[in-house]
């Protein structure tokens, strides 16, 4: 933007020995306030997104130790070795088979 302004500035300074600069100037002076107007909104929306995204890990981190309780009030529940805890995700204990010879 800096290039810009400086052009700007010169173009005002010649504006009156070249009268034919001015709908360029304006042009460009439009098209700035357009790029100034788009960088603050860019700014806002990035700051937006930064914090959305620590809104977003925490309900993620609050899920996680929901999930995780609820599974253990389940085995509480249920016990450690029913079948219906593959319902909440958990494996059940189960015996193990006979072991094999060497």
């Amino acid at each position: 933007m800096h290039d810009f302004d400086s052009l700007l500035a010169t173009a005002r300074r010649h504006e009156a020995t070249h009268p034919g600069i001015k709908p360029f100037r304006e042009v460009l002076e439009e098209a700035c306030a357009r790029a100034v107007s788009a960088r603050r909104l860019r700014d806002t929306l990035d700051a937006s997104k930064m914090e959305a995204t620590h809104q977003l890990n925490l309900a993620f981190d609050e899920s996680h130790e929901a999930a995780i309780r609820l599974r253990n009030f389940a085995k509480g529940v249920l016990g450690p070795r029913s079948e219906a805890l593959a319902d909440f995700g958990v494996k059940p204990l189960r015996k193990r088979g006979p072991k094999s010879a060497p």
